[in-house]
């Protein structure tokens, strides 16, 4: 679905090839706020939205958008699970402008992705601990926590990325999973505190 018009001159709509430098200034300030524990180099953003305009079957996007001027955005990423038995969508990043925050905004791009991908076993997302607005937000769309770890290797431009959580930091004890492999490689564990799931 290319847009859909909610009321007034309110729309949630796909990016188009002008949205280019809106959508980098909403990902960057979305990336530099308290809701993530990292940053992440703008061009990665310029990388995701050309990924976006080229209907990559892995990532998709909308922006929320009223008379004409944008609000906010959400993408996502998809998957498939054996675990849910079926599709998984991920939601990535769910972004409100902080002078539109309290209007629904968020909700809104939320709500639509669950009815637009309702068909889809399972929806997930990341969310940091010490963001409870947007926990109580998912809780309130049906979200519930998970008990796993987040672990991940994270590769930059043909290297892996040396680690900035540290498993041991957590456990107390000694783990030799954070050690230099082959002097080249860096293995790291990322945790976050909530993972939360949707099932249909």
């Amino acid at each position: 679905m290319l847009a859909v018009l909610l009321f007034g001159g309110i729309m949630i709509r796909k990016f188009i090839e002008t949205d280019k430098q809106i959508f980098i200034d909403m990902c960057m300030d979305f990336y530099s706020g308290e809701g993530v524990d990292h940053s992440i180099p703008i061009e990665y953003a310029s990388t995701t939205f050309d990924k976006l305009l080229k209907s990559s079957p892995f990532c998709e996007a909308y922006l929320y958008e009223d008379n004409g001027i944008v609000y906010g955005y959400v993408l996502l990423s998809f998957t498939y699970s054996n675990e849910s038995g079926g599709d998984v969508v991920w939601i990535e990043e769910l972004y409100t402008a902080p002078t539109a925050r309290g209007r629904g905004i968020a909700s809104s791009l939320l709500k639509y992705v669950l009815d637009c991908y309702k068909h889809y076993s399972r929806f997930r997302l990341e969310v940091t601990e010490n963001n409870q607005g947007a926990i109580r937000l998912y809780e309130r769309n049906g979200f519930k926590q998970l008990n796993y770890l987040q672990m991940e290797i994270l590769k930059q431009k043909g290297r892996f990325k040396r680690p900035f959580i540290l498993l041991n930091c957590f456990f107390e004890s000694q783990c030799n999973c954070c050690s230099f492999i082959e002097n080249t490689v860096y293995i790291y564990f990322r945790i976050m505190k909530y993972s939360a799931v949707f099932y249909n």
